[in-house]
């Protein structure tokens, strides 16, 4: 018995270093680069939108500038969001904090109408709008991405999306269908 114990010992005092690096390795893989991100954004977006060279070295700035500002105004409103009102503070303080998120809100739509109005002047407006679901086709599959390498070895995903093995999960049915009343 003692030698089995002996031997598992000695087994995990080689695995742990070579278990830590691995480990280490995911740590820095997970470093966000914005740079590096916005490139691989506007790659995607080009190629899924269609867009030539041309276009897109005539769209990106502009859609870039856009971006920029959305950043922007939704700094202030995620600010104004987290504001901490004083626990006395009435209905009017509250309504006044409303009022302020939706002119932001009315802002960002105006923003975009603008934006889109100046895309539209260089690029076909189906250009313009397949660059606005390829951003959000992006975006989703990044989260998936996030969600798929924070997961937790041997715990079960979401039940759909891409696999570890990078094969396509089906999507579990939720909530079940018949079978009875509960």
């Amino acid at each position: 018995m003692k030698k089995y114990l002996v031997l598992f010992i000695l087994s995990l005092l080689v695995a742990l270093p070579s278990m830590a690096q691995q480990q280490g390795n995911k740590n820095q893989q997970r470093h966000f680069n914005p740079e590096e991100f916005q490139t691989m954004m506007r790659n995607y977006i080009r190629d899924k939108a269609g867009l030539t060279q041309a276009e897109a070295d005539k769209l990106f700035p502009i859609y870039l500038e856009m971006k920029t500002k959305q950043m922007e105004l939704n700094g202030k409103m995620m600010g104004l969001k987290r504001k901490k009102l004083d626990a006395n503070a009435g209905s009017a303080e509250y309504s006044k904090l409303l009022t302020q998120i939706t002119a932001l809100n009315v802002e960002l739509a105006k923003l975009e109408q603008t934006y889109y109005a100046k895309m539209c002047k260089v690029v076909d407006a189906k250009k313009v709008y397949q660059v606005m679901t390829a951003e959000d086709n992006f975006h989703r599959e990044m989260l998936m991405r996030a969600g798929n390498r924070n997961r937790m070895p041997g715990m079960p995903g979401a039940g759909f999306g891409p696999a570890p093995g990078g094969q396509q999960q089906q999507r579990r049915n939720w909530p079940p269908q018949g079978g009875g009343n509960h």
